[in-house]
């Protein structure tokens, strides 16, 4: 199903437990969506073919007609390709483009830890390198562009006024809305307001 940007992505703190990993979503009411995004790595493969990387169980308490729990499990299957299909293969835009906004809160989110650590230098610099990242630097996509944009503006109004209360919110709040999907970087206020 193809879907426009409307998907979020929410980026969690996983518990490890004893026979795998759990992540707690919260509430959803009705048709309410909510995209889980996560990097797993997994060994290298000799062979070609089909291999189960794990067993995904979604389980939920259904309270419409009385509180009924349920439970999904679906196979994370991957087929290993040779190295020339895999070049052949094009990255899905959505994924790429939510990856990247990720990534983008991310930096924000460890400039304000060196910030507030007294690095206040470490975190200009970071917010510097990150607009010049090739794939930051050379996507046409919208939001990546509007959240790179944003840094831009965080990085001038830091140069011109200094590391504050009032940036570090604003910052902040930016990384939150991104992470956690409540937003899109192009929905932001521009430095002039708009």
């Amino acid at each position: 199903m193809n879907r426009p940007y409307a998907t979020t992505a929410l980026a969690l703190e996983a518990l490890l437990v004893a026979k795998g990993l759990t992540a707690v979503l919260g509430d959803l009411v009705s048709e309410a969506e909510q995209c889980l995004v996560f990097r797993l790595c997994a060994p290298a493969i000799a062979e070609a073919g089909s291999v189960l990387l794990a067993s995904v169980t979604v389980a939920y308490d259904a309270v419409a007609n009385g509180i009924h729990a349920r439970e999904v499990t679906q196979d994370l299957r991957l087929r290993v390709v040779s190295v020339e299909q895999a070049v052949a293969v094009t990255a899905d835009a959505a994924v790429t483009r939510e990856l990247l906004v990720l990534r983008a809160a991310r930096v924000l989110g460890v400039a304000i830890a060196q910030a507030d650590a007294g690095d206040v230098a470490g975190g200009l610099q970071r917010l510097k390198d990150f607009p010049v990242i090739p794939e930051i630097a050379n996507s046409t996509d919208p939001e990546v562009r509007a959240a790179r944009k944003r840094i831009k503006d965080f990085l001038h109004d830091l140069e011109e006024r200094g590391y504050n209360r009032n940036q570090r919110k604003q910052m902040h709040y930016s990384s939150y809305r991104w992470t956690r999907g409540k937003g899109k970087p192009s929905q932001e206020p521009t430095e002039d307001g708009a």
